[in-house]
């Protein structure tokens, strides 16, 4: 797949009609894709396309940022947007929102331990949850304070995440910013 490719098109987000994408959900719902591509592939790697195609449809919508978020139509935040992706691809995730703003490592770990295994960084994939250390990421035991799916935009990565920083669903290049800052690396376990 190629930058030019209709496959890698994001909509623009004044325009009124979704170009394909609603179309590529239902194709991804039921296991085809118009060039085959998903065809021959686990039906894993399909959930991941679909918890994808799910988030990238709140960057689509310029989904606003908004503190234990879990409705599109009012705002996410970086666990919301993972969340809601996931249970819209069928993924079924029981949500926790009694969590402060300043990161709850602890908590984090264990909500994150009950549906999803931790991976090296470097064996992420399509889909994996990216854990980081947003502020002060240099200072010794910083508490994990965002959340992001690893997408497949980028040399070679994107991620997709509610970020409070610009107030909106987005999807960023994977660049040395971010490096920096990545704690871990986890997996749904429906990935799997």
């Amino acid at each position: 797949m190629t930058k030019n490719s209709p496959e890698y098109r994001v909509p623009s987000p004044e325009s009124p009609q979704p170009h394909g994408l609603v179309q590529t959900i239902k194709n991804l719902r039921e296991g085809r894709m118009d060039n085959g591509r998903l065809s021959t592939q686990h039906p894993a790697l399909r959930t991941a396309d679909l918890v994808i195609a799910n988030a990238r449809i709140f960057v689509r919508d310029r989904v606003r940022w908004v503190h234990q978020g879990r409705n599109p139509e009012f705002g996410l935040d970086c666990l919301g947007l993972m969340i809601v992706a996931a249970q819209r691809a069928g993924i079924q995730i029981d949500d926790y929102t009694a969590y402060s703003g300043e990161g709850d490592f602890p908590l984090l770990r264990e909500l994150m331990g009950k549906v999803c295994f931790r991976v090296r960084n470097q064996d992420r994939r399509l889909a994996d949850i990216a854990v980081f250390a947003m502020d002060n990421f240099d200072a010794p035991r910083k508490p994990f304070t965002h959340v992001a799916y690893f997408a497949d935009r980028g040399a070679p990565w994107s991620i997709i995440h509610c970020w409070a920083n610009v107030g909106l669903a987005a999807e960023n290049i994977f660049d040395d910013y971010f490096e920096k800052r990545l704690r871990e690396t986890w997996r749904l376990k429906a990935l799997e």
